[in-house]
């Protein structure tokens, strides 16, 4: 996995300029990881572009309730701690 971090990307959350990132990188979405805090935007525009996603519950700032498929993560953290043990079981699943 290669971390992407754009000015760009950041400010543009749509699920386009996510795949344009992607592609100028050329990754496939499905071996790609979206993590984020905000379930409307993080999660959902990776999820629909076919990216792997991580909610980072860091606080309930944010209270979200998931009601759709398409809000569900693939993983859930509350401490960033945790990022990397999810991270290496992804990287492994990849190589499997």
């Amino acid at each position: 996995m290669q971390p992407y971090n754009s000015e760009k990307l950041l400010k543009n959350k749509s699920s386009k300029t996510r795949a344009l990132a992607l592609e100028a990188l050329q990754i496939k979405a499905d071996e790609a990881v979206m993590v984020g805090d905000r379930v409307a935007t993080d999660i959902v525009g990776g999820n629909r572009i076919g990216m792997m996603t991580i909610l980072f519950e860091w606080n309930q700032r944010y209270p979200e309730s998931i009601m759709e498929r398409e809000e569900q993560p693939t993983f859930k953290i509350r401490h960033l701690k945790e990022l990397i043990c999810v991270l290496d079981q992804i990287e492994r699943s990849l190589h499997q």
